[in-house]
């Protein structure tokens, strides 16, 4: 699960499946509900959960199945759930299959995957046992990943100044419109700069 630069796959004849350069009229109206965003989570008090805020609106936006946010701590080099967007019913059938309860799933990120989430910004597969780095079995992603019908994982990193704050994953199934190449650079954008102020926010709330 190697995260690839953007500028690597603009070339439209080598777009991996699941993502595509739409129209230009389509393309704006998309990047002006993302600016939205953008402009409402800038404007968020501290005490609003901009990470919701995120996943409901990407999701709104990509027509995804699910759509997660994760934060990443640097002391444990774990990636900690934050918010999902998804229904209720993906969620209650993947916890019962899994065990797992996804809202509060934690993974490893070992040092050659976060190297490769610093270098570049984007990650796409269609297995969840990889998509996850091992989070869930392959036994256990397969029955999840069959049951649910779901065919594509996208990854993002949210990355500051060389430093990694988290990453998001964009769930497409079979029904889920393939996504704009440009979108995805905007949701790497506003997401990094919505983690690294929360993560100012956070560290001058401790001083008090």
């Amino acid at each position: 699960f190697q995260y690839r630069s953007i500028q690597g796959i603009n070339d439209p004849d080598s777009l991996p499946d699941g993502i595509i350069r739409e129209s230009d009229k389509k393309l704006k109206n998309t990047l002006d509900l993302i600016n939205s965003l953008a402009l409402e989570i800038a404007s968020a008090d501290i005490d609003v959960d901009i990470y919701s805020l995120m996943v409901n609106k990407v999701r709104e936006i990509t027509k995804a199945v699910a759509v997660t946010i994760s934060v990443y701590d640097e002391e444990s080099s774990e990636m900690n759930m934050r918010a999902v967007s998804t229904s209720s019913s993906i969620l209650l059938t993947a916890k019962k299959v899994s065990g797992v309860d996804i809202e509060k799933l934690k993974f490893k990120v070992e040092p050659e995957i976060k190297k490769s989430m610093l270098k570049d910004v984007i990650a796409i597969s269609d297995d969840l046992h990889e998509a996850s780095l091992k989070s869930f079995s392959k036994p256990i992603a397969k029955l999840i990943q069959t049951g649910l019908r779901l065919k594509k994982f996208i990854g993002i990193s949210f990355v500051h100044d060389r430093k990694l704050y988290g990453n998001t994953f964009i769930v497409l199934n079979d029904s889920s419109p393939p996504i704009d190449y440009e979108l995805l650079a905007v949701i790497k954008a506003v997401g990094s700069q919505m983690m690294h102020r929360r993560s100012i926010e956070n560290h001058l709330k401790e001083y008090e």
